[in-house]
C-alpha cells in the first residue's frame, strides 16, 4: 500500500508579503521538522493550509494571517478542497506516476487508487483541521499521528 503524508501548517509563518514555495511559508519548529524528516526519506507528503486546503509543498503562496480566518471559513476552504475526491486522487497519481490499467474505468481507477493509499496525516493532537480530513477520508485508510510522537519517533514512524 502506498502512503502519502499529509502535514498539518500551523502556527508560525516567515513575515513579508514575497510569494514563497508553502514548505518555506510555514516555519513552526513541529511542521520543519516533520518537514525534513519526510525530505530525508524522499517520502512523498502535501501541505494541510487552513487558508489553501491541501497544497503541494512548491506550490507557491503569500504569507497570511491565520487569527483573521473564522472557524467556519477554516471550515469551508477545508471541506472545498476535500470535496472531490478525483482531484485528491490525480495528485496521487502524479506523485507516483501512476498508469492506468486498460481493463479499467477512470472512475474506477481513481477511486482503486484512493483505496490503496493509506493517508498518514500529522500535526496537533487533537486538531480541527486533522479531524475534519480524517472525516473526509472516511471510506480510506488513514493513520494520525501528532508532530510530537512523529518526530521523535523518526525512521520507525515511516514503516
Amino acid at each position: 500500500m502506498r502512503k502519502l503524508y499529509i502535514i498539518e501548517a500551523t502556527g508560525n509563518q516567515s513575515k513579508g508579503h514575497n510569494v514563497l514555495p508553502a514548505q518555506e511559508i510555514y516555519t513552526d519548529q513541529a511542521f520543519v521538522n516533520c518537514k525534513n524528516v519526510l525530505e530525508e526519506e524522499s517520502l512523498p507528503w502535501l501541505i494541510l493550509s487552513k487558508m489553501h486546503g491541501l497544497i503541494w509543498p512548491n506550490s507557491r503562496i503569500i504569507p497570511y494571517n491565520e487569527e483573521l480566518m473564522s472557524d467556519s471559513e477554516v471550515s469551508q476552504r477545508l471541506a472545498r478542497t476535500l470535496q472531490n475526491k478525483q482531484i485528491l486522487a490525480n495528485t496521487i497519481i502524479g506523485l507516483y506516476a501512476l498508469t492506468k490499467p486498460k481493463s479499467l474505468e477512470l472512475d474506477s481507477w481513481r477511486l482503486d487508487v484512493l483505496k490503496t493509499t493509506e493517508f498518514i496525516l500529522v500535526g496537533e493532537k487533537n486538531s480541527a483541521c486533522l479531524s475534519m480530513t480524517e472525516a473526509a477520508l472516511l471510506n480510506f485508510k488513514v493513520t494520525k499521528k501528532d508532530y510530537i510522537n512523529f518526530y521523535s519517533e523518526g525512521e520507525k514512524c515511516l514503516l
